[in-house]
């Protein structure tokens, strides 16, 4: 920026950068929602809690996720011990 810049073009250099690396942030977001287990968390809600803060995550980057396909990750997730209500909820 040049020190006779104005507000509104810093504030489009600022938001130049941000968008610039949109998709990378998206693309390891989603990584990582897609790779989320229960087995690295210690209970089921931290496990959830976890799912759905990606879940904004990718939305705030234009990524947004239907409740449908979080729901579908969270049972894949699942350990073999929740597998019956894995299969119920489905």
């Amino acid at each position: 920026m040049e020190p006779v810049s104005t507000a509104m073009e810093a504030w489009n250099c600022l938001a130049d950068i941000f968008q610039d690396n949109q998709n990378a942030r998206a693309v390891t977001i989603e990584q990582e929602f897609s790779n989320t287990r229960m087995e690295d968390f210690p209970n089921v809600s931290a496990y959830c809690q976890h799912l759905k803060m990606l879940s904004d995550r990718l939305r705030n980057v234009g990524s947004p996720v239907n409740n449908y396909r979080l729901v579908r990750q969270l049972i894949s997730g699942l350990p073999e011990a929740y597998r019956s209500v894995a299969t119920l909820i489905r």
